[in-house]
């Protein structure tokens, strides 16, 4: 797989699933392991807007603090 797709499509891909999914590719190899590990910040960003977790994909973190109060966010 990594040899012939480009990362940024294997980072759309995996900006679809869930977090689970996500966590069970870490465990197929340690490439793929190391992957998500380098680009956990994209592909985590990429999930939020797909299930709405933000508004849009010019969210800031002060925004998402905004609209999604709780005591994860202090």
């Amino acid at each position: 797989m990594f040899d012939e797709l480009p990362p940024e499509l294997i980072l759309r891909i995996l900006g679809f699933l869930d977090i689970q999914s996500v966590h069970d590719c870490q465990l197929v190899s340690p490439i793929w392991n190391h992957f998500i590990k380098l680009n956990e910040i994209v592909i985590y960003r990429a999930m939020a807007i797909q299930h709405n977790f933000v508004s849009n994909s010019d969210s800031s973190l002060d925004d998402v603090k905004t609209e999604l109060p709780g005591p994860w966010m202090a």
